[in-house]
């Protein structure tokens, strides 16, 4: 099965393979992806909420 490449761009919500819950993508770091965890509250970065890097190949985009 082809790997389906998505561009993701900061603010993108997306799911993580194997985890519960959505996420929103904040970066691309040598092939990790950086995520806030805690959903899809409009809130711009905060310190409030936690982040976790997984790898890129794990990140589902979902479509708007």
């Amino acid at each position: 099965m082809a790997e389906k490449e998505a561009t993701l761009e900061k603010g993108d919500h997306v799911k993580v393979m194997g985890k519960d819950g959505f996420y929103v993508f904040l970066a691309e770091i040598q092939g990790n992806a950086i995520l806030r965890v805690g959903g899809t509250e409009s809130k711009v970065e905060s310190k409030e909420h936690l982040t976790i890097d997984v790898p890129m190949n794990q990140v589902i985009s979902l479509e708007p």
